[in-house]
């Protein structure tokens, strides 16, 4: 029966060494995709900084050109009483010819209109134009852009 004894022991701890191994297999294998799960993370956002980094330098360029380009600006008061000359329904069309020839004549080159400046002429009807309008005229890429000065 000692023999008997001996092997129930050795049985069980046989077992229990197997449990312990399992477990720490289990164990190991769970931390090596935690590992990998973190590394893939890693990689993944340091391959994604640079790229961000990029695109925050490049629009950062693009902001420091835009603001200088509007600090090279002109602001013109124009008077559109030439738009008062004519039939009432005409007026805001012929005071969008008279910004177009005024911003010619005193820039040397053609000007191309924004949409708000457009609209702020519009605004109150085809027979009731401002009568005056200030204009912020910039360059951008050899085109100046005529805009509403706020």
């Amino acid at each position: 029966m000692a023999k008997a004894k001996k092997t129930k022991t050795t049985e069980e701890q046989e077992e229990k060494e197997e449990q312990e191994i399992a477990e720490k297999s289990v164990e190991e294998s769970v931390e090596k995709h935690e590992e990998k799960k973190t590394n893939a993370g890693k990689a993944v956002k340091k391959e994604a900084k640079p790229e961000k980094k990029a695109k925050s330098e490049k629009e950062a360029e693009e902001k420091k050109e835009a603001e200088e380009e509007e600090k090279e600006f002109k602001l013109y008061t124009i008077p559109l009483r030439e738009a008062f000359n004519v039939p009432k329904s005409r007026r805001a069309s012929k005071a969008i010819k008279v910004i177009k020839e005024f911003l010619k004549r005193h820039t040397k080159s053609d000007v191309k209109l924004t949409g708000p400046l457009n609209e702020a002429v519009w605004d109150r009807g085809i027979k009731k134009p401002p009568r005056r309008i200030r204009v912020k005229v910039t360059e951008k890429e050899g085109i100046k852009i005529a805009k509403l000065a706020e």
